[in-house]
């Protein structure tokens, strides 16, 4: 999930003096000093805190400072990271993973396939409450054992298609950091900040952090894999693309992350500048309160209306409007550019206003005197909480509003805070979350299995901002991550897409298009659809400078 808050150059001014992204020397003056300076506007960084962080930017700091047992290439491919080598037996239940010897942590201790086993067991041990996030990605893991200090099996209750791709998302954590808010019930869990600087086994290590500012990353001397080329990295976040493009033009940033549309073209003239787009993996959506204990509004948990208003989102218009027509409409939860998963035949009706009124007549639901339709003795007039300056959003809710309003909908948006705004859409409770409408953006990863799990139960409270619950949708999930053979795992795939389609828990909208600027003076940075390369550390590790 990528969100952003307002933040000013001014305010971090002082400690990035290693950034240069205020003041400083030009690109061709500092080249030299080894360290890439990154800005951004549509994310930010809240927590440092693995066991809470959704965002994409988070979820890449944890990639450049934690070990992970495999990650993705370059490509599509999964590769050994901490583990050199890794096999699986005949039968696909157990894998076993080679990990490096003589690795170490940052602060000189031993990092070892036993850090790996105690970071599994204690995901597991407490995967109904607050590991459950990261639990995720172990549900059909039953054992995890370290065979000495170089050697980790894992073993599941099921052959699994995504064996190695679930495993690729979890961090390896020091134990000698993460063991006190993991003792007991780890009933605190979620209240450990993990303050910078972090000890790393990764290839960076995060020196210094300010909450919605920046962060500051230097070399890890005691990596274990193949050094990176640069001395460090920095983060930070403008409150606005006309203050970052600013500072990219002038030099002293070495690279745009999210830049709007409205200035890809003057920026694609500068001569300093290469532009890189690609079909993002980053979809607008908007959420339905689904939980079973939701009674303020039954009517939208009753999948026809929810058709309804399917029907009558101008998704073409979104694309125009909002990303200049650089993006691409979104029928799927799915993303249009995760090929060859996405379906494109799933939820694409297209606009047609006359039979969302008429779904709408047909349920007797009637126009009052004011335009706006009664449902259930009330009028069908609701809140859609929005987080704070959410890229684009500002005109998204505008014109879904209108669309809305012309079926007799009327939807008045909740601006809060982007932490907030989590918290009230995941609150663990059988009556929770406490909304009618949201408005957010999630980034897929390379395999469909993660979007597709946002939508189970055991994520209430936690991804599935809906509460959303189905045990007929749980099959399908289940079905399409043990399906071995990928031409049927693809058809088990559509069919859960399908499924959502047919239930509508959440209404895609539009995905947005990925274009980062860069300074010629930087080599071997390679475009993301994530923005941030979150699934692997080649788009930090593999550039240099001059």
């Amino acid at each position: 999930m990528k969100r952003k808050r307002s933040t000013a150059c001014t305010a971090a001014a002082t400690a990035l003096l290693l950034l240069s992204a205020c003041k400083g020397a030009g690109a061709s003056e500092r080249a030299s000093d080894g360290v890439l300076r990154i800005g951004d506007t549509g994310s930010t960084i809240s927590t440092l805190n693995p066991f809470v962080a959704s965002n994409v930017f988070e979820l890449a700091i944890f990639r450049y400072v934690y070990p992970h047992l495999v990650q993705y290439g370059t490509g599509s491919e999964i590769e050994g990271d901490f583990a050199s080598s890794y096999d699986a037996s005949a039968d696909g239940l157990t894998w076993t993973f080679h990990t490096r010897p003589g690795a170490k942590w940052s602060d000189g201790k031993d990092l070892t396939a036993e850090d790996a086993a105690w970071t599994f067991q204690q995901i597991l041990a407490h995967k109904d409450g607050p590991t459950a996030r990261l639990a995720s990605y172990l549900q059909h893991v039953t054992k995890v054992e370290a065979g000495g200090k170089d050697e980790l099996t894992v073993t599941l209750d099921a052959p699994l298609a995504t064996a190695l791709s679930q495993i690729s998302q979890v961090p390896i954590l020091p134990r000698q950091v993460w063991q006190e808010p993991l003792s007991g019930d780890a009933s605190q869990l979620k209240n450990f900040t993990n303050d910078a600087p972090l000890v790393s086994g990764g290839s960076f290590i995060l020196t210094d952090q300010k909450k919605g500012a920046f962060a500051l990353f230097k070399a890890n001397s005691n990596f274990y894999g193949r050094k990176p080329k640069l001395k460090g990295f920095g983060l930070q976040f403008f409150g606005s693309a006309d203050a970052m493009v600013t500072v990219l033009r002038q030099g002293q940033i070495d690279v745009a992350y999210d830049v709007p549309a409205t200035a890809a073209k003057t920026l694609k003239a500068e001569p300093s500048l290469d532009l890189l787009t690609t079909s993002g993996m980053d979809e607008d959506f908007l959420i339905f309160n689904s939980s079973s204990g939701q009674r303020a509004h039954p009517e939208l948990l009753e999948p026809k209306v929810r058709e309804a208003f399917h029907l009558a989102i101008d998704r073409k218009k979104l694309v125009d409007v909002v990303t200049l027509g650089m993006g691409a409409a979104a029928t799927s939860v799915i993303p249009p550019s995760l090929a060859p998963w996405y379906d494109p035949a799933t939820g694409a009706e297209g606009l047609d206003v006359a039979s969302a009124n008429s779904i709408l007549d047909g349920l007797g639901f009637a126009r009052g005197s004011d335009g706006i339709r009664i449902a259930n003795g009330h009028p069908m007039a609701y809140e859609l909480l929005q987080p704070t300056g959410l890229t684009g959003h500002d005109r998204v809710v505008d014109l879904v509003r209108a669309d809305l309003a012309a079926i007799g909908v009327k939807v008045t948006p909740k601006i809060v805070d982007g932490d907030a705004f989590g918290q009230l859409l995941v609150t663990p409770s059988e009556k929770a979350p406490s909304y009618d409408l949201a408005m957010d953006d999630w980034v897929s990863k390379r395999d469909p299995d993660f979007m597709l799990s946002l939508f189970t139960c055991a994520q209430i409270g936690n991804r599935n901002e809906g509460a959303y619950c189905s045990q007929d949708y749980e099959a399908l999930y289940n079905q399409q991550a043990t399906t071995l053979d990928s031409g049927a795992r693809r058809d088990a795939v559509v069919k859960a897409q399908q499924f959502l389609d047919k239930e509508k828990p959440w209404i895609p909208q539009f995905a947005n298009p990925n274009i980062i600027a860069v300074n010629k003076k930087v080599k071997g940075f390679n475009g993301s659809p994530f923005v941030i390369d979150h699934t692997s550390r080649h788009q930090i590790d593999d550039v240099r400078l001059g």
